[in-house]
């Protein structure tokens, strides 16, 4: 006869017949946090190279600006960072909120070049050019515009973005997500 029967929170299958309508999330209640907000992206697919050795220097072009919609708000920031050196070098990558330095590691390891810690940390072959990834959850606890970026110190050579040497290319790219609390 077409009545659905249920028995509590019991639903009968045996009752269903037919197509049942698409469910609609417009109507549910209860449910807080995170929901992704918006989100904003930048990728840089040229070529930028720093000589500079034993210096934090701001990687140009690879940033992204997000103003959140609420206080409460975490920023998930995701970054693919391509990159290459022309010779064997340590190097540390930092992610900073505008100024602030974010996720940069307390400890030094000791080694005769001090002051290498940042958000990633390594060492890289110059024949071995990899993806560095970075993932950091922010909470910047503001509605006002902030602007995530990224910098690179290295002890040797020659750093590059998005080139291993002659021979291979690549692209880097950063999201920020708002997640609301």
């Amino acid at each position: 006869d077409g009545t659905l029967v249920t028995s509590e929170s019991t639903l009968d299958a045996t009752k269903l017949s037919g197509n049942l309508p698409a469910l609609n999330g417009s109507a549910l209640t209860n449910i807080d946090g995170g929901k992704f907000l918006q989100i904003v992206q930048d990728t840089r697919t040229s070529q930028v190279s720093s000589s500079t050795t034993n210096s934090n220097v701001t990687i140009s072009g690879l940033s992204v600006s997000i103003t959140p919609s609420a206080a409460t708000s975490k920023i998930l920031i995701l970054a693919t960072i391509t990159h290459g050196f022309s010779s064997t070098s340590s190097f540390v990558y930092r992610l900073l909120r505008d100024s602030t330095a974010l996720n940069v590691g307390t400890t030094d390891p000791g080694s005769p070049v001090s002051g290498y810690v940042g958000t990633v940390a390594g060492k890289q072959n110059s024949t071995r050019g990899q993806p560095v990834s970075i993932t950091f959850l922010d909470e910047p606890n503001t509605t006002s515009s902030i602007t995530y970026s990224f910098t690179i110190k290295h002890n040797s050579g020659t750093w590059y973005l998005n080139t291993r040497d002659d021979n291979y290319g690549g692209a880097s790219s950063v999201q920020a997500i708002e997640v609301g609390a």
